[in-house]
């Protein structure tokens, strides 16, 4: 699929969420695997010394891509929260996130303290093209759902 496939794609399946038709298969494989992603990471933190891994744009990234999709509001500090390190480290992180245009912070209007991170369209399609490789992946392997 290349980009423009992939762009329209991803369009459909946010029309077909925002329209009040109900999520697609295509969207709900996708978010299901982001909250394994978010569940097995944590497992292995569990399970292995934290110095093991150390990804934490990327955990940022599923975490707001989750909230995203739930409609739920994500504030500075849950991002640094949802990365596993220390907010100084966090913040930098944060920072590159947002030179990159993965995300966009604004400011809360209820709390002029606070700011909202929101992942940008760019974000999603990326974190998406991500999440249907893999699952085209498990499909091949083990012949998942046909959800396409």
């Amino acid at each position: 699929m290349d980009g423009e496939e992939l762009t329209r794609a991803v369009m459909t399946d946010a029309l077909t969420e925002i329209s009040g038709t109900g999520a697609s298969p295509k969207a709900e494989a996708r978010l299901h695997l982001a909250r394994g992603l978010l569940h097995m990471r944590q497992l292995r933190l569990e399970l292995f010394n934290r110095e093991y891994f150390g990804e934490a744009a990327f955990d940022m990234l599923l975490d707001l891509y989750v909230c995203h999709r739930q409609g739920r509001v994500v504030y500075q500090n849950d991002a640094y929260v949802a990365s596993l390190v220390p907010p100084a480290t966090a913040h930098r992180w944060l920072q590159t996130l947002q030179r990159d245009g993965l995300v966009t912070l604004s400011g809360d209007r209820r709390d002029r303290r606070r700011s909202i991170v929101h992942l940008t369209p760019a974000g999603c399609m990326r974190i998406e093209a991500l999440f249907d490789a893999w699952l085209a992946i498990r499909d091949s392997v083990v012949g998942g759902a046909d959800w396409a």
